[in-house]
């Protein structure tokens, strides 16, 4: 059991059987609460939804798939996240949202 924040910024419990569902979503479809507990998780099966949500349409995703791959401590993501960090306009970096 996992208890993550959603969309709505409130605390909610997602079970390893709801998380295990979303396993054949594309991680830019995936919930906030879904993504948050596959970082929880420390699990390397997530490793591609959560690289897929580092293109999700929600920063909040993206943001929490970033701490997900880091929380890895797998080095073969870094590569993924310098990609990500490359296609990230100039005038976005450092710019608070």
């Amino acid at each position: 059991m996992y208890n993550v924040y959603n969309e709505n910024n409130v605390l909610v419990t997602v079970t390893a059987e709801q998380v295990e569902k979303f396993l054949g979503h594309r991680g830019t479809e995936l919930p906030l609460e879904i993504i948050g507990a596959m970082n929880e998780s420390l699990d390397p099966r997530f490793a591609p939804r959560l690289q897929e949500a580092l293109y999700h349409e929600m920063q909040r995703v993206r943001i929490t798939a970033i701490y997900g791959l880091l929380s890895l401590l797998d080095k073969t993501y870094l590569g993924v996240l310098r990609e990500k960090e490359q296609s990230i306009p100039e005038e976005d970096l450092g710019s608070p949202t």
